[in-house]
């Protein structure tokens, strides 16, 4: 049997303005999970810069984040995962 755990997810960003102009800020994170070789699917809308998620041992899962900032303008996504994990299951 599959017993799922919390795990900690847990990322950076900031806002870089352009010559002369003011950075507006971060307003929150898109996070996007995909598990196994499942497509990616948005988890959660947050303002802090880390997550607790459930996962399963034996199971692969890959996670990106997109920040937005105050000014709505979108991260573009990126062409790898930010995160890959593989959870191993206990002895």
């Amino acid at each position: 049997m599959r017993r799922a755990r919390a795990v900690t997810v847990t990322w950076t960003g900031r806002d870089k303005a352009l010559a002369k102009l003011r950075a507006s800020g971060i307003a929150h994170y898109d996070v996007f999970r995909a598990t196994d070789r499942g497509a990616y699917k948005r988890i959660k809308r947050t303002s802090r810069m880390k997550l607790r998620v459930l996962a399963k041992a034996g199971r692969r899962y890959r996670f990106y984040t997109i920040a937005v900032d105050r000014s709505g303008n979108r991260e573009a996504v990126p062409p790898r995962p930010d995160l890959t994990m593989r959870v191993d299951r206990r002895r």
